[in-house]
């Protein structure tokens, strides 16, 4: 039985499919961490980029606005990994709202999902975790 629950549990994370990944890095001090960026052009959303839970020790999401005197914003959601991909979650614009210029923010409680979103001209955003 417990053969075949694991291989169900790997199925699962092998055809799950999320179109923003984090990328293992090494984070000093915390052993393994998670980096991504993404530039947008404008008026775009980006898809859902999916925050694995938090390690022991790890203390928080940051994110960044990279916009060079464009607009964007950051946001977030709480809904699950099934809503998140069938485009059903329900998003939060992050507590800085539109900024512009670059703007940085820690989320310290958990989400499940984060999106970039640019209001006017081309605007990056990265995520370290």
């Amino acid at each position: 039985m417990k053969k075949l629950f694991l291989v169900a549990i790997i199925i699962l994370f092998a055809t799950a499919s999320y179109a923003g990944s984090l990328a293992k890095r090494p984070v000093e001090g915390t052993g393994l961490g998670y980096f991504y960026a993404e530039t947008l052009a404008t008026g775009v959303t980006s898809d859902a980029v999916v925050i694995p839970p938090l390690k022991v020790g790890q203390k928080n999401v940051t994110v960044t606005m990279i916009n060079g005197g464009n607009t964007g914003s950051i946001e977030f959601t709480t809904s699950s990994d099934a809503l998140v991909t069938s485009g059903g979650a329900t998003w939060q614009t992050w507590p800085l709202g539109v900024v512009t210029g670059t703007t940085s923010d820690a989320l310290i409680g958990p989400v499940t999902a984060l999106r970039g979103k640019s209001a006017l001209g081309e605007v990056k955003y990265e995520i370290v975790y």
